[in-house]
């Protein structure tokens, strides 16, 4: 009988972090959604329309990573593991890229306010978490215990011999 190590911090955080963004990521496919459906986008024109139509298949694809994520972390499957760390990257570079816009813009120090500070201080969190997740021993070993494709040897044959 094998023992399986316990569920380390570091994927209940990650698993914690998948779900609120699977909310907010369905909240704004909703909110899109209602507003293609509805002609509150009349007035705009066109290049509202397709604004709006981009960022609800975004975020629609962006739920998809996540609760596959989730799914991936709660059987602890390794494909989930590097899932979960390819939509971190991918949602910290995003943040970066937020945080840091406005700077390039105004240069005359935008760099310390306390957006930008709280942004920044996030993605450190959010990559931390993300090295944990990727690289920590704990994870390793929890991940490398369900490895699906493990060989067992099965039991020698029996010998007819009288």
């Amino acid at each position: 009988m094998t023992i399986k190590p316990k569920r380390p911090p570091s994927v209940w955080i990650s698993q914690i972090i998948l779900v609120l963004y699977s909310i907010f990521g369905t909240f704004t496919v909703a909110v899109g959604l209602t507003a293609l459906s509805t002609s509150t986008l009349d007035p705009y024109g066109e290049a509202t329309f397709s604004v709006v139509s981009t960022t609800v298949a975004v975020s629609a694809l962006l739920v998809v990573g996540f609760v596959s994520a989730f799914s991936g972390l709660s059987k602890g499957r390794s494909w989930g593991r590097w899932l979960t760390v390819t939509m971190f990257v991918l949602m910290s570079l995003m943040s970066l890229l937020q945080a840091l816009a406005p700077i390039v813009g105004d240069p005359s120090g935008a760099l310390f306010s306390r957006q930008a500070i709280t942004s920044i201080a996030i993605v450190v969190l959010l990559g931390f978490l993300t090295y944990r997740l990727a690289y920590g021993e704990a994870a390793k070993n929890f991940f490398n215990s369900y490895a699906p494709n493990e060989l067992i040897e099965p039991p020698p044959p029996p010998t007819f011999e009288s």
